[in-house]
């Protein structure tokens, strides 16, 4: 096997944490690994995350990769033809999306389920490295890494200077999710803050367009008088922003995947959702909180991991 494609159409948090898969991809022997998806996502990890090329999963007709009733175009084909192994994370019950790429002459097909199994409390990516090894992908597979060049460090802490903070220390606090129920409560982040602050630490708050639209405007209003806000970030930058300050403290979610891979220290706030099957993978990652039926971490509990994680 000399080129492989990973095909993708899930969430950040899902795309960092299959670049594990890229990892066993290139451990058995892969020289380039293209990525198939959306490169508002997957353009992270190209080439900082061992991807080397990215296309665009809505672009120049690979829709047509989920119709049964039509062919896909020429020149999909053309370049599909050139992998020697397809890896699809895409929901294909049906083997739709399997039968075209067969017949554009890829020459092995494997399919991963991209959710958990149930009943399991295994951490996803090893069910997904367990699939891949089935059929002769035998690589390791290591945690997610991106790497961010001394440039876009540099630019980080200007970003960071803007808002009145040295990066050496900042500590970001990212309290948005994809989904509310993965969110501990604002006003938590908000005491978390103030803690922050009175230790001589300068909390600056995440925002993105989730947060935009599922908080109120209450508490956007509380937050940004409380601490600066960064939004309006490609995911470039804010990989570059996490890189440079001294500690993060986010939910599960992309930001905190990404978190982990780039080498910032984390804390990751897990409520209903499992830490043992979602947990952001990294050397400098703690957990607070999570798994079944547990309740919110307290303030205090994230506090105390926050004054490990600037510690180390």
């Amino acid at each position: 096997m000399t080129r492989a494609l990973l095909i993708h159409g899930g969430t950040l948090g899902d795309f960092v944490l299959s670049l594990r898969v890229v990892s066993a991809l290139r451990a058995s022997g892969a020289a380039h690994v293209s990525v198939l998806g959306r490169p508002a996502v997957c353009g992270i990890a190209c080439p900082r995350g061992g991807v080397d090329e990215v296309r665009d999963i809505e672009a120049h007709g690979y829709h047509r990769l989920f119709s049964a009733e039509s062919e896909l175009g020429e020149a999909a084909r053309e370049w599909l033809a050139g992998f020697d192994l397809a890896v699809n994370m895409l929901p294909d019950g049906d083997g739709v999306v399997s039968g075209h790429l067969k017949r554009a002459g890829v020459r092995a097909v494997i399919e991963l389920d991209p959710r958990p199994r149930p009943g399991t409390r295994r951490h996803i990516t090893d069910q997904w490295l367990a699939a891949v090894q089935t059929e002769g992908i035998l690589g390791g597979g290591d945690a997610p890494e991106i790497h961010i060049e001394a440039a876009l460090a540099d630019r980080a802490r200007a970003i960071l200077g803007e808002r009145g903070t040295a990066g050496e220390r900042t500590i970001l606090l990212a309290p948005g999710s994809g989904s509310r129920k993965k969110c501990w409560p604002a006003a938590e982040y908000l005491s978390l803050a103030f803690l922050a602050h009175r230790a001589g630490w300068m909390p600056v708050c995440l925002l993105g367009p989730v947060e935009r639209e599922t908080f109120s405007d209450g508490e956007r209003a509380s937050i940004g008088q409380s601490m600066p806000i960064l939004d309006g970030l490609t995911v470039i930058d804010l990989a570059a922003c996490l890189t440079v300050a001294r500690a993060y403290v986010g939910n599960d979610s992309g930001v905190s995947h990404v978190a982990a891979a780039v080498g910032a220290r984390v804390v990751a706030i897990f409520g209903p959702t499992d830490p043992a099957v979602w947990r952001p993978l990294g050397r400098r990652v703690r957990v607070a909180g999570g798994g079944d039926g547990a309740n919110w971490p307290s303030v205090q509990t994230v506090w105390q991991h926050v004054l490990e994680a600037i510690q180390c």
